[in-house]
């Protein structure tokens, strides 16, 4: 009998210490901005994201919502900021523990914003988005640019 208290106390600590190393190394939170229909202002969201990877929602509505799933949190540097222009959102691994991080976020931005995207070693997922994009010829090894006309 008592070797199965110890068996369940031990049980209990696993579980305490696999929730806090979950929620240390995992985080999610969602930025939520009002951006109105305005027929005197082109409103803009710029996102500048490095080594994650990026999805791109368009759609009616209102907001502009950012969504982040960081792994191994603390090794981004993450900041948003609005005013009447527009969203900017900022998101980049730490130097040294930030090599061990990665990161997926998601942005849903109303048809009526205009979106610029600047991005670093990340891969771009592109949903219900109608626009042309340009991707020039670049010399091997370096990063591929893209224009949006």
């Amino acid at each position: 009998m008592q070797q199965l208290t110890r068996l369940q106390q031990v049980v209990s600590a696993a579980s305490t210490v696999n929730d806090v190393v979950s929620d240390v190394t995992r985080k999610s939170q969602t930025f939520r901005y009002y951006t109105p229909v305005s027929a005197a202002q082109v409103l803009t969201c710029y996102a500048h994201i490095a080594h994650a990877r990026v999805t791109i929602h368009r759609e009616a509505g209102d907001n502009v919502d950012i969504h982040a799933a960081l792994q191994t949190p603390f090794g981004w540097r993450v900041a948003s900021e609005q005013d009447k222009a527009g969203v900017y959102f900022v998101a980049l691994r730490r130097q040294v523990v930030g090599g061990l991080a990665r990161a997926t976020f998601t942005l849903t931005i109303p048809y009526h914003v205009h979106l610029i995207l600047r991005l670093q070693t990340a891969t771009l997922v592109l949903n219900e988005v109608t626009t042309t994009i340009e991707i020039p010829a670049v010399d091997p090894g370096s990063p591929i640019q893209v224009n949006t006309l």
